[in-house]
């Protein structure tokens, strides 16, 4: 998977959005949402949305606010060995929605928080 997206969907309100690193909270954002991507994903959505590209031997994690209320929230690069957990804060005025890799996947209601991090599995591409 190259990049995680919570989204406020068809909501019209921006998202509130809790996020922990290893269950220490790093900032509370109000945006449009957040994307988590890889180096691979750092060149899609996470780049349209000002994030850095990141080169592919590096082993980490992007976060890039989408479209945030506060001009000084902006891209997070972090060792991918974290766990990096995105909770829809109660403070938020609708649902959130899921993307992976740009398909949907699902719903955050309030208080609904999902996980990302780095899986030890290798996978191999034929090009």
């Amino acid at each position: 998977m190259n990049e995680v997206t919570v989204h406020r969907g068809h909501y019209e309100h921006l998202s509130t959005l809790n996020c922990y690193i290893d269950n220490r909270i790093l900032t509370s954002v109000v945006a449009d949402g957040l994307v988590a991507s890889t180096p691979s994903g750092s060149t899609a959505y996470s780049l349209s949305a000002g994030g850095p590209i990141m080169h592919p031997a590096l082993e980490s994690i992007v976060l890039t606010p989408i479209c945030p209320r506060s001009l000084s929230f902006r891209s997070v690069v972090l060792p991918n060995d974290l766990e990096i957990k995105l909770e829809l804060s109660e403070t938020s005025r609708g649902y959130s929605t899921i993307l992976c890799d740009g398909i949907y996947i699902g719903k955050l209601g309030f208080g609904d928080y999902i996980i990302v991090r780095n899986l030890p599995e290798i996978f191999f591409f034929i090009m």
